[in-house]
């Protein structure tokens, strides 16, 4: 049962360390991951170009119609559930939920609202449905054709009446937002007209720049006019001024209530046509004028665009006509329990002397005074005023009485933002979740906001309990990193808002090649994975997304205005200089450019030394995960545990240096002088505080290892900490020399699992891939599920005697024993477990299984069953090889995707229908490629398997 209680622990330093950051007025705060899709205007271009699907578009829109009014109490998030009920007529047995969250509380005129939605929206789902079924009938097409023209049929299977319906609730209700826009897009027009820019038509040469910026020097916007040129340029400017001149006569109206409404449906319009932006450019020698107005058009037409969203989501996503929406309350504030301290305690409490010159170094350009007054001012209002944004609402709200697997299946892995998250919203968020984030969202402004909460919450499941501290612990980490960087080195943004691209560095110089070879290698890699992964997911809904990604690329061309100077990220000057090499950030002068040594700038720019293990080691630690890099492992000393749990400690101790201001030149020239453990403990013994940390103390009784001069001969025995669970005559013997074949692996299998780790399937050596299958981590479908089998096979090691253990591994009998020891319930949890452990010699296992560690090994290609039943045996490339290991991959890893389900569509000869269903954009080239010998009789002994020589000896199949 639920029964665990999530508290804000040390609550009062963590909301005084944000209100500390907070007075950092032009600093763009950690992670600066943002996606194209940093504006408001319009979503969905950038979700198409970034490779998201419908519904990650849907779930912005709906945000952003939520949020009917400016300002920060309307600020909206919405999550997707998807839940499973066999009862629903819903084909599959979908039923759709939608959990809208706010700054500030729903209200009645809300809750009303969103009843009619769910009403239409259900009703354009059914409407769609019904034609789908009736066209099915009568064409005999396959489900995939079906897929495939779905959006093409859209506009025959509307139901005009609900979309009518839909678009004047949505007009009514962002009515407030809408008479917001009008003001500001009056304003523009009126000005725009009064300078006499619509009374002229630029001539052709001054309209080519913008066109050629635009990647547009031929469209069509009028079939009558017919593709623009020099002949048809008087032509389309003058339908331009046309429609501009509509604004006006719209404006002209009496009624204001119409007038906005007439407003968004114009501006929505004309925001695609290409000849109104040249014209608007062309004509207007205001850049200021030029930005306004072409950013209210985009702003007035938002609510028409996130209209054909709700639509087309609704008549394409299984589930809706079952919808539900559900409004969270919003939680009750937060009671500090001390009163927060003053700006002098928390100086003294980070270690810092507070003068002229910290106060500067760490809360920017101001004197002793004015930071104690503002920071006092904010801890005061933060004892009254303390708030708790919508996007921590929605994780707490989906946490209360949900287990981590069960979010993971029907939780739609993404929230939609009606505006782009805080720093600590997107923080928190990036770290829920060990391995993996929980939720994404579709980008960070970078700034940190006062008087930020979490709300304590009852009736948590334990795992969900502990998800929500290590997101809690991580976020303390990484804002404590934030406030011991000097305000100097903070990277600046030029944008917070919804409307301006804020892109911080451009892109990388070629010659970045010349000392980043291996870097350039991956990007090459990772940008081929990407592109493909973006073919795939374009196909889905090209029509819609491909028309909004030619918006998208307009408008950010036009609104990106970056600041022409900021302060130098090394010495803090005024400059209008940015670094030469990557155009990144303001470095006043080569000097400072070639001083400035920030592992971010470090890694994209091409600085003048080569990466090494000191730069992979500071990189490691401000992202709070162990290095990737062979080489920094080695000469850090973390290849000297075997233990993960040590590894994760010796990284914690560097973590701490870096907290002190130790960067990479401190810990390369310690390595490089054999002075890495003794200045280590000096760092840490002339700081009390940190000194007392667990982490440091277990580093100090780990100092043998550590010393140990004999490193190139010293291997660390991964073995030795599972030995004692041996008999007496067999804890001296090498692994090899232990007998029975059952005895060795399990005994492989101890070792790995005392250590912290669990069978890795793309680890190159064959017996990690034979563990991985033969203990069934093959049945998981993420690494979340691998670290629960871990966990289960951890409890059965402290119950049961090694004996025990490898006698019924051999014997077939571990899920026997599971249960008799009072793990049956847990085993229950993984699917397929107990008939996979229960294969005998001889028996047909489905080459499924095979297919599953073949996608999460490093191999190209797999076991010769597996290349039989699922298609790559019509594969004449190595990319087509890969990409059907890739589709499969994705595949396999959608928590709701049973294997068997995947084993019964290849025996029955429908591979490419099966996973069009779950990957709707998948492309029709793998029709071919997933083709294979059956249908063949159903009953057929062997069908889509191969038969298991021995559990013990032949666990990969390869």
């Amino acid at each position: 049962m639920p029964d665990s209680t999530f508290r804000w622990e040390d609550a009062e330093m963590f909301a005084s360390l944000a209100n500390l950051l907070s007075l950092r007025k032009e600093a763009c705060f950690g992670p600066t991951e943002r996606e194209d899709e940093d504006t408001e205007d319009d979503m969905d271009s950038a979700h198409a170009r970034a490779g998201g699907d419908l519904k990650r578009r849907f779930l912005d829109s709906f945000a952003k119609v939520m949020s009917r009014s400016k300002g920060g109490k309307y600020v909206a998030s919405v999550a997707l559930r998807e839940s499973r009920d066999v009862d629903l007529r819903e084909p599959d047995g979908v039923k759709v939920t939608l959990l809208v969250a706010r700054n500030e509380a729903f209200r009645d005129d809300d809750c009303n609202f969103c009843n009619k939605v769910e009403r239409l929206l259900a009703a354009l789902g059914a409407s769609a449905r019904k034609h789908m079924k009736s066209v099915s009938c009568h064409s005999r097409m396959a489900f995939y054709s079906i897929s495939v023209a779905f959006e093409e049929l859209t506009e025959t299977f509307a139901d005009p009446v609900a979309e009518k319906a839909l678009w004047e609730a949505m007009l009514h209700y962002n009515e407030p937002r809408l008479k917001q826009y009008a003001v500001a897009l009056k304003r523009s027009v009126l000005a725009f007209a009064g300078c006499g820019y619509l009374d002229r038509i630029p001539p052709y040469h001054l309209a080519q720049p913008a066109s050629n910026r635009l990647g547009v020097a031929a469209f069509c916007d009028s079939d009558a006019i017919g593709s623009y040129c020099w002949a048809t340029h008087a032509a389309y400017m003058r339908f331009a001024q046309a429609h501009i001149r509509q604004f006006l006569d719209i404006l002209s109206s009496g009624d204001k209530g119409e007038q906005s409404h007439l407003l968004a449906e114009k501006a929505y319009s004309i925001r695609r046509m290409k000849s109104v932006w040249i014209f608007i450019k062309a004509s207007c020698d205001d850049s200021d004028l030029i930005l306004k107005l072409l950013s209210d058009i985009q702003f007035m037409g938002r609510l028409r665009s996130g209209y054909h969203t709700l639509v087309a989501a609704a008549e394409t996503i299984p589930g809706f006509v079952n919808l539900s929406i559900k409004l969270v309350n919003k939680p009750p504030r937060h009671q500090f329990l001390q009163i927060l301290p003053p700006l002098d305690s928390l100086f003294r409490c980070l270690g810092l002397p507070l003068n002229s010159t910290t106060v500067r170094e760490y809360v920017g350009d101001t004197t002793i005074a004015a930071a104690r007054e503002d920071f006092g001012k904010l801890q005061e209002d933060s004892m009254i005023r303390i708030r708790c944004h919508a996007e921590i609402q929605l994780v707490f709200y989906i946490a209360q009485g949900t287990h981590p697997k069960t979010m993971t299946k029907e939780f739609y892995p993404y929230i939609g933002c009606s505006k782009l998250c805080c720093f600590l919203c997107f923080t928190f968020l990036r770290f829920f979740g060990q391995r993996s984030p929980f939720f994404k969202v579709r980008g960070c402004h970078g700034r940190v906001f006062p008087r930020w909460s979490l709300p304590e919450t009852s009736g948590l499941h334990l795992n969900m309990c502990m998800e929500l501290l290590l997101a809690l612990r991580e976020t303390s980490h990484y804002m404590s990193c934030e406030v011991t960087r000097a305000v100097a080195t903070c990277l600046l943004t030029t944008a917070e808002s919804s409307a301006g691209m804020t892109d911080d560095y451009s892109a990388p110089s070629p010659y970045i090649h010349d000392h980043h070879m291996k870097l350039a290698i991956q990007s090459k890699f990772h940008a081929l994975r990407t592109a493909m992964a973006a073919n795939w997911s374009n196909k889905a809904h090209g029509a819609l997304a491909n028309s909004e990604a030619e918006d998208k690329i307009e408008f950010t061309q036009y609104s990106c205005s970056p600041s022409s100077s900021g302060k130098c990220a090394h010495c803090g000057r005024k400059t209008s200089r940015k670094c030469s090499k990557c155009t990144g950030p303001w470095l006043c002068n080569k000097a400072c450019e070639d001083t400035y040594d920030f592992y971010d700038h470090n890694f994209r720019c091409a600085i003048r030394r080569p990466l090494d293990s000191a730069d992979y080691l500071e990189r490691a630690c401000w992202k709070n995960e162990i290095p990737d890099d062979i080489d920094t492992l080695e000469k850090f000393g973390f290849t000297k545990f075997p233990s993960a749990f040590d590894q994760r400690n010796l990284l914690d101790v560097f973590i701490g240096l870096t907290q002190m201001g130790i960067g990479n030149r401190e810990l390369r020239k310690w390595q490089q002088d054999g002075m890495l453990v003794p200045n280590i403990m000096s760092a840490y013994e002339g700081k009390p505080k940190y000194s007392r940390r667990a982490y440091y103390k277990s580093f100090r009784e780990k100092l043998y290892i550590l010393n140990r001069i004999d490193t190139e001969a010293y291997t660390p025995d991964v073995l030795a900490i599972a030995r004692h669970h041996l008999d007496a005559g067999d804890q001296f013997k090498d692994l090899h020399e232990l007998v029975p074949d059952a005895k060795q692996k399990s005994f492989l299998l101890y070792a790995i699992l005392v250590n912290g780790w669990h069978p890795d399937p793309s680890h190159p050596e064959r017996s990690s891939q034979d563990l991985y299958y033969t203990f069934g981590f093959c049945l998981c479908c993420d690494v979340h599920a691998e670290r629960e089998l871990a966990g289960l096979y951890r409890t059965l090691i402290s119950k049961c005697s090694f004996q025990e253990f490898w006698l019924a591994y051999q014997s077939h009998r571990l899920v026997s024993l599971m249960d008799a020891k009072g793990l049956g319930k847990a085993r229950q949890n993984i699917r397929h477990l107990k008939s996979f452990l229960k294969t005998r010699p001889n028996d047909w296992c489905p080459t499924v299984w095979h297919l599953r560690l073949f996608t999460q090994s490093q191999a190209t290609l797999p076991g010769r069953h597996v290349v039989i039943d699922y298609g790559f045996l019509n594969c004449e490339t190595v990319e087509e090889q890969l990409a059907l290991k890739e589709i499969y991959k994705r595949l396999l890893e959608i928590p709701r995707v049973d294997p068997m389900e995947l084993h019964a569509a290849c025996i029955n000869g429908q591979l490419y229908s099966f996973t069009r269903k779950y990957l709707p954009d998948l492309q029709r080239r793998f029709r071919k490629l997933m083709k294979n010998l059956y249908p063949t009789d159903r009953n057929a002994e062997g069908a889509g398997k191969w038969r298991w020589a021995s559990p013990v000896h032949c666990q990969s199949g390869w």
